[in-house]
């Protein structure tokens, strides 16, 4: 039986693709410069894997009249990402992600305002203890 390429194939081979290239990239450099990309490239691999298996398993959903729900909220998404990365220079890492994840988890997932606030902390602050204290990034005017 031929298997037609659908996005979910389509996206798994191009994020596979990026982390055989992000493989490719740290070669060069020491061990400790390469940990946090190699770590990001087997993640983005065996996700990846994942997505790949599961769209070559399971035939294609077919749902008639439905609209994606992130068509409709790419562009406002794409815009609270690059406010984001403007944030991170005027409010610092922790501040800045911290509102980031709030915002963007209460957008895209969850309503519920209470349970955004608290995965927004604590996001935050696991992702500063990790870039902080596990890899060793310092992080200016904290």
């Amino acid at each position: 039986m031929r298997r037609r390429l659908n996005r979910e194939i389509g996206v798994s081979l191009f994020f596979l693709g990026i982390a055989v290239i992000a493989f490719i990239q740290v070669e060069g450099l020491n061990r400790m410069s390469a940990v946090f990309p190699r770590t990001l490239a087997v993640i983005l691999l065996v996700l990846s894997g994942i997505l790949l298996v599961q769209s070559l398993v399971r035939p294609p959903e077919k749902k008639k009249g439905e609209t994606p729900l992130a068509s409709s909220r790419i562009l406002p998404f794409l815009l609270i990402l690059v406010l984001y990365a403007v944030l991170i220079a005027g409010l610092g890492f922790l501040i800045a992600t911290i509102l980031f994840a709030g915002v963007g988890t209460w957008y895209l997932c969850d309503r519920n305002k209470i349970r955004a606030i608290i995965g927004s902390i604590l996001l935050g602050i696991l992702f500063y203890a990790l870039f902080r204290f596990v890899f060793l990034v310092p992080f200016p005017g904290i």
